[in-house]
């Protein structure tokens, strides 16, 4: 691959992600090596003020570097300051576990950045940690429930269900915050240890109230797989809005 291509792959991670999948679909082809560490937050530095945000870790970077050069990053995430820099390091522990001590990323939480505070969310809730439990409850309990969701992904123990059931009915009629909270909790469901058995209620509440068509099917597959599907949405469901959902309950053709 030209340098060219490299430098956009690392300066677009849409398009190193396209290419990552291309480059699964050929394994004959051998994998370009991984720019270090040191030269990726160099292009960060160089590129600095040139733009609303400076160029991301590549995905192919993100999910291969070592183990060292990721508690590396994380400790210059702590001590950067430079808001668009903190996104930057931030979209890398969507894809890594953050070593160390979690609750050094508590601050950004309260960051007047929606996209600091949401990236600090979604790197939180990829820990299972009691301290993220007790926060994630505090922001839902603060009416910060999109957040809160987002960071209670891998702590949720037995009740939390319910009590997201509980801020849905309140967010009815708000449907940007519903869709938002009802996002994560989708989520949660799909990468949590924990067992599925009282998630009926919840994903009844998504399927009925939902705003986003997409979520609503989601809402039905996960149903399907956590005690099976009530006899009044399949009869219901045949003439749903949503062709994915009429097609999952079309009558066989005689």
């Amino acid at each position: 691959m030209t340098e060219p291509l490299q430098q956009a792959r690392r300066a677009d991670a849409a398009l190193d992600a396209l290419f990552c999948l291309a480059e699964d679909r050929a394994p004959e082809q051998e994998a370009a090596p991984l720019p270090t560490y040191d030269v990726l937050k160099a292009e960060m530095e160089r590129d600095s003020g040139k733009g609303p945000s400076p160029r991301s870790f590549p995905y192919a970077w993100r999910v291969g570097a070592s183990q060292a050069e990721i508690e590396r990053a994380a400790t210059d995430l702590i001590a950067e300051t430079d808001e668009a820099k903190i996104k930057a390091y931030l979209e890398l522990f969507h894809k890594r576990a953050f070593p160390g001590d979690p609750t050094v990323l508590f601050p950004l939480l309260g960051s007047a950045d929606r996209h600091i505070e949401f990236g600090a969310a979604i790197a939180l809730g990829r820990i299972s940690h009691p301290a993220i439990r007790d926060i994630a409850l505090r922001l839902i309990a603060e009416k910060r429930p999109i957040v809160g969701a987002r960071v209670l992904r891998s702590s949720r123990q037995e009740g939390d269900l319910a009590t997201l059931t509980e801020v849905l009915d309140e967010l009815i009629y708000d449907e940007e915050t519903y869709h938002g909270v009802g996002l994560s909790v989708l989520d949660m469901l799909k990468h949590s240890a924990n067992g599925s058995e009282d998630a009926r209620p919840i994903l009844l509440h998504l399927y009925e109230n939902g705003p986003c068509s997409i979520c609503r099917w989601s809402a039905v597959e996960r149903l399907a797989s956590a005690g099976g599907v009530p006899d009044w949405m399949v009869e219901e469901g045949r003439y749903d809005a949503e062709p994915e959902i009429a097609e999952r309950f079309r009558l066989p053709e005689s």
